[in-house]
């Protein structure tokens, strides 16, 4: 399948393991796990309350039928998240690169909102994602494909805490003459995406540190700007990345730094949207569209 894959990372998990008891270890990584869990839930859940209060059906809850199709694959301290594009079909082949914005809004609306949740329960996360072909097997944890490969790869070279977006390459042109299903297959949605008003919304250009020779890479990383501001961000940010008993060394205080001016550049220059009006306003973009559901609805296999 073809969609959106992310590789998520806990800073800190070892020194985390160190020092304390295995079953507190396990009891706290449980209970953060399962916050994050319910955001898919929680965020559904207050779209459709909106939607009620404003006289209209569950049914017509984009946002709901979206978020469905997010599905991830947890493995000790990593976490492998996965969206998938619809199939591309004769029937949806010319609009098939834009009709996938909604989902990938759902997915980075999701990743900020579990990156600030498990930041808040002393869990800093490192992220790369990427757009590609990918394998994965939900109830066997098995997973494979070259995009899983290269967003873990991104994600260990962040040297700050923070979710990277990696925009693909597009193919030249050729001079073939394709066919629409052909064309629409070496499109690329989330290079739409970031063009639009969301994309500059949910996505915030930044020179980004990493591990490679030092040096930093100019790219994308999602917006945490709409996010609960702390009183004291330093504050905050050593007590979130030292608790647990969690040993920091000269490493450590480096992400720390970083990490703390990629969110003080954010809270100067982002968007200032929290997750829930940007599931708000998705949800208004589409309620309207007599098409909504197809927007979302996934085959489940590919045409004959």
């Amino acid at each position: 399948m073809r969609g959106l894959v992310a590789f998520c990372d806990v800073l800190g998990y070892s020194s985390f393991l160190e020092n304390n008891d295995p079953q507190r270890c396990i009891d706290i990584a449980n209970l953060a796990r399962h916050s994050a869990s319910i955001l898919k839930t929680t965020l559904s859940a207050s779209t459709k309350q909106s939607l009620l209060q404003s006289g209209k059906s569950e049914k017509q809850c984009y946002f709901d039928r979206a978020i469905r199709e997010l599905d991830w694959i947890d493995v000790s301290d990593s976490t492998l998240f996965f969206m998938p594009y619809e199939i591309v079909t004769p029937q949806n082949a010319r609009n098939w690169a834009s009709d996938q914005t909604g989902r990938i809004a759902c997915f980075f609306i999701y990743l900020t909102q579990f990156a600030h949740s498990m930041l808040s329960h002393g869990f800093p996360i490192r992220g790369g994602v990427v757009e590609g072909e990918f394998i994965a097997l939900k109830g066997t944890n098995q997973f494979a494909g070259r995009s899983i490969v290269i967003a873990h790869k991104i994600e260990e070279r962040l040297k700050l805490a923070g979710v990277r977006v990696v925009l693909p390459e597009l193919p030249a042109n050729d001079g073939c003459v394709y066919n629409e299903i052909d064309a629409a297959h070496r499109k690329s949605p989330l290079h739409f995406f970031s063009n639009q008003e969301l994309g500059h919304q949910l996505l915030l250009s930044y020179n980004i540190p990493t591990d490679y020779q030092g040096k930093t890479e100019h790219g994308h990383l999602l917006d945490p700007s709409g996010l609960q501001k702390p009183e004291d961000p330093r504050q905050y940010l050593v007590e979130k990345f030292s608790q647990y008993k969690k040993t920091m060394n000269t490493r450590s205080w480096s992400i720390l730094d970083a990490t703390e001016r990629f969110y003080r550049f954010a809270w100067s220059n982002g968007s200032g949207i929290s997750p829930k009006q940007h599931v708000e306003r998705l949800q208004n973009s589409y309620s309207e569209s007599d098409t909504a559901a197809d927007c979302v609805t996934r085959e489940s296999a590919p045409p004959a």
